[in-house]
């Protein structure tokens, strides 16, 4: 089989004869294929293609554009849309779905091959930066699948990183974001990298950090900018997930410790009304002095960490032991902003304990159990140094065997 490097796609003769004549090839061994939207796909996927040149003449063709970048076999490829009327419209949809470059049909041979010869060199720096990337995944430094900064690197690196940005007077943006704290079980700080990443240039940065952020410096971006990135990510995330973020312009802040305290502090404002987003105004006095407020934020944050570190694992291998145990049983777990349930339920028969951080020193553990249409109801108060992964477990672990023993009819 004959490899070619350049694709032509198009469903109109005229136009792929068009586009081919306009190629003057810059290289000896580059070798150009034309094919239609039907049997481009299967055709590309026997192929290693520099550039796909695609002929779009109605906006249902946007959509195979998004069917290439979602496919890996085609992550480096240079994609190049070509129409006989460019409008904004159409332009910002290409953009969207994935494309890299744009002309009109009637663009002169010249400007063609200049583009041509542009779009070859950047697929090479491509497969370069990937080739980095691949490098420090295997050294374990970024993350392989987002190509992010791991936590155990991100913070030497993103502050060098900002010191760098420093000394360009271009407009840089440090930007902090994690996911709303009724998400966080659903939500992780990699499924938004995931999103980020697609929106993210060569020079930007992203770092995971040890307590579930993303730090991204953002090049050549203001506040705007910074804004659109974050209502993208939004718009793409699940309906009942969301992210809260915070930013800054790096030349605004001239050091790292201090910007990383601002946003911080910005972030916990962010982070209280859900779902937004605070750019720093160097004119603001950055003090949370509200009593109320700061002991909501400590709250949550001890709240944060008892769920991530204890409460989540304990549920999750609870639910492993008990499913195979209990048949026709439906066993899962329910997050809400304030409470996390464990529910063990069927036809006649229910189980529901849920656990609220009452204040910042309380948790609450309501167990909730109909057994033969009786119910009984309990509460547990306990300090946050005693709720422990043993204990929620035990909790658990007796009401799961009641429902085991009533399930099999056995006497409780």
């Amino acid at each position: 089989m004959k490899n070619y490097n350049i694709f032509i796609i198009s469903d109109d003769k005229k136009y792929s004869d068009i586009i081919e004549k306009k190629f003057l090839l810059s290289r000896k061994f580059d070798n150009i294929s034309i094919t239609n939207f039907q049997s481009a796909l299967k055709i590309l996927k026997n192929q290693n293609p520099d550039i796909i040149v695609i002929y779009i003449s109605n906006d249902s063709q946007i959509n195979f554009i998004k069917q290439l970048r979602d496919d890996t076999h085609f992550k480096n490829s240079f994609i190049l849309m070509i129409s006989e009327n460019i409008d904004n419209d159409l332009l910002c949809k290409g953009f969207d779905t994935g494309i890299d470059d744009f002309l009109d049909i009637n663009t002169d041979e010249t400007l063609f091959s200049m583009h041509i010869i542009w779009d070859l060199k950047n697929k090479i720096q491509r497969e370069l930066s990937d080739n980095k990337s691949d490098v420090l995944a295997i050294t374990g430094i970024v993350d392989k699948n987002t190509e992010f900064y791991k936590k155990e690197y991100s913070h030497w690196i993103f502050e060098r990183e900002y010191k760098k940005s420093l000394t360009n007077y271009k407009n840089n943006v440090f930007m902090m974001l994690i996911p709303d704290l009724q998400c966080r079980a659903t939500l992780s700080s990699e499924d938004i990298a995931l999103l980020i990443k697609k929106s993210l240039r060569l020079n930007d940065t992203g770092c995971f950090t040890q307590d579930g952020k993303i730090y991204l410096l953002l090049s050549q971006t203001d506040e705007k900018g910074a804004k659109n990135i974050f209502e993208k990510i939004n718009n793409a995330l699940p309906f009942d997930c969301s992210i809260s973020a915070s930013a800054l312009n790096v030349s605004s802040v001239e050091k790292f410790v201090n910007a990383e305290k601002i946003l911080n502090s910005l972030l916990e404002q962010a982070l209280q009304e859900g779902n937004s987003y605070i750019f720093y105004n160097p004119k603001q006095k950055i003090s949370i002095s509200d009593k109320k407020l700061k002991n909501n934020i400590i709250i949550k944050k001890e709240y944060i960490q008892k769920i991530e570190k204890i409460l989540m694992p304990a549920f999750f291998k609870m639910q492993t032991i008990y499913e195979p145990k209990l048949y026709n049983t439906e066993i899962k777990q329910i997050y809400k902003e304030k409470e996390y349930s464990f529910l063990i339920k069927n036809r006649e028969n229910l189980c529901l304990i849920t656990v609220e951080c009452k204040n910042s020193n309380e948790i609450n553990i309501k167990i909730e159990e109909t057994f033969k249409q009786k119910n009984t109801c309990d509460n547990i108060n306990m300090n946050l140094e005693d709720f422990t992964s043993e204990a929620i477990e035990n909790i658990i672990q007796r009401s799961a065997e009641k429902f085991r023993k009533i399930l099999y009819k056995k006497e409780i």
